[in-house]
């Protein structure tokens, strides 16, 4: 092997070892093998269709996000990723060891290359570690711009700026005047300090929880008296595909909309779920309409803050 593999590469091989990972076949050994036909599923980029997809950790859920996007569109037929990873392990080369882009990692089974349907992996066992691994890489933060120091006391120049041809280049002289209380510029230090709490692959509140929290709420002010009532209504009216509803569950990293017609409660269910949520110890967003519907949200329970938005929505 020559050079290291590139992001295309990187999310084929990903792909196998993935394809290995949650569908996997044996052979008659019963080595683990990566189906190229199983392989296709990453190159649609519809991990929704899946019926475990909503089941799976945040953390697999970005390792296969990473290779999905690699991923070149053609590959969802399974000649043409059967040939692409023919050839990224050199199967077809005079001296495949030479010419194989993978590292060892990925090998055919006995036989001719022409009719091999899988590969075998090579990764110490962890196919998902191994994608990880090989992708990652090609998702970094990047090196961000560090930020300009604090102008102090003193004479300062702007820079230089083209201003058209009215103006020409120009720039100026500013001077910073020093008193008793500004004698020096401050550090970054003095800037608030983000602190973010741990991320929640799961968010599920039961109807029980909530509606001991609109109760609550509903004692304590008169005016939001109809809390409770009003979601105990909302919840009677809610089924699911199971029978009774009993839980909301919030998986981190999709959007869920509740559609509901206009005054059923969903903002009181945002609102009582926003209490929860601060009694939890979770953070939230909440998207809502202005500002004075931004101070009536956060009168009843409290202030919560960061983790995610749930945005209620009447029926058209």
């Amino acid at each position: 092997m020559s050079g290291e593999m590139t992001g295309r590469e990187a999310g084929l091989a990903g792909a196998l070892a993935l394809a290995a990972h949650y569908f996997p076949r044996k052979d008659d050994e019963g080595r683990v093998l990566a189906g190229f036909e199983e392989a296709t599923f990453f190159a649609h980029r519809k991990p929704r269709a899946w019926s475990e997809w909503a089941r799976l950790p945040v953390a697999e859920r970005n390792v296969i996000r990473q290779v999905m996007v690699l991923m070149s569109q053609e590959w969802t037929d399974p000649k043409r990723l059967k040939a692409a990873a023919l050839a990224l392990i050199g199967a077809l080369a005079p001296d495949p060891d030479m010419a194989d882009r993978s590292g060892g990692s990925l090998r055919l089974p006995a036989g001719e290359p022409q009719l091999a349907d899988a590969v075998i992996p090579r990764v110490g066992g962890d196919c998902l570690a191994y994608a990880q691994r090989i992708t990652g890489p090609f998702f970094t933060f990047g090196k961000r711009p560090k930020a300009q120091a604090f102008a102090g006391p003193g004479k300062h120049k702007t820079r230089t700026a083209y201003l058209g041809k009215e103006h020409g280049t120009t720039s100026r002289d500013i001077h910073i005047q020093e008193t008793p209380g500004f004698l020096e510029a401050p550090g970054h230090e003095v800037l608030p300090q983000v602190r973010t709490r741990p991320q929640h692959d799961r968010v599920a509140p039961t109807v029980k929880e909530l509606l001991t929290v609109a109760k609550t709420l509903s004692g304590r002010d008169k005016s939001v008296a109809y809390l409770h009532k009003t979601l105990k209504r909302f919840f009677k009216g809610m089924k699911t595909t199971d029978g009774e509803l009993t839980e909301l569950d919030l998986t981190s990293g999709d959007l869920q909309v509740l559609n509901a017609p206009t005054g059923s409660g969903k903002t009181v269910l945002v609102r009582v779920m926003a209490s929860w949520a601060a009694l939890n110890g979770i953070r939230i967003a909440l998207a809502v309409t202005d500002v004075r519907a931004t101070l009536d949200m956060a009168a009843p329970g409290g202030r919560p803050r960061g983790h995610g938005v749930f945005r209620p929505c009447s029926a058209m």
